[in-house]
């Protein structure tokens, strides 16, 4: 397997698994809340409006992204080296990407300190929204990097002087 579909589909994967093992070792070590804690305002309160805010900047991010990618994959299409040139950089901004962390170690850790009352509940609930924000992640750096990785597009010779791009 080569490093990028490693990065798209092992890594996720990995990621998820040890924060799932970290959650059920805080749990089994008296860290994570066991009874007296309010969960439906954590479930139907916290939760739900990180999900929301998660989900929109997420959608936003994703469609910036994709948008770009497709710019710069129809000028390679229709070989148009000016619009290759214009869209070639095009990257999420990084506080845009912190935004996006955030967001994520917030719903994740909203998680983290729920209390299950079954360790194999817990355990799958925290391994599956690790899983989906680290593939959402996947997608999103994938997608913001054009030239490398999974999805890369293949710039006539030519133009392989264009191709230098910044990265971040």
């Amino acid at each position: 397997m080569n490093k990028h579909k490693f990065n798209f589909f092992v890594r996720p994967i990995l990621i998820a698994l040890v924060l799932a093992i970290g959650w059920y070792i805080l749990k089994l070590n008296g860290f994570i809340f066991n009874h007296d804690f309010d969960t439906e305002l954590l479930s139907s309160g916290t939760i739900s409006s990180l999900g929301i805010f998660y989900t929109l900047v997420y959608a936003f991010v994703l469609a910036t992204v994709w948008t770009q990618f497709l710019e710069v994959e129809e000028a390679i299409k229709i070989r148009d080296k000016k619009s290759f040139i214009r869209h070639k950089d095009k990257r999420i901004p990084i506080p845009i990407k912190l935004l996006l962390l955030v967001f994520s170690t917030l719903i994740l850790g909203a998680f983290f300190i729920s209390p299950f009352k079954s360790n194999i509940i817990g355990f799958y609930s925290v391994f599956a929204v690790a899983l989906g924000l680290s593939m959402n992640w996947a997608v999103i750096l994938e997608l913001d990097h054009p030239f490398e990785g999974i999805w890369n597009l293949k710039i006539p010779d030519e133009w392989k002087e264009q191709r230098k791009i910044q990265k971040f």
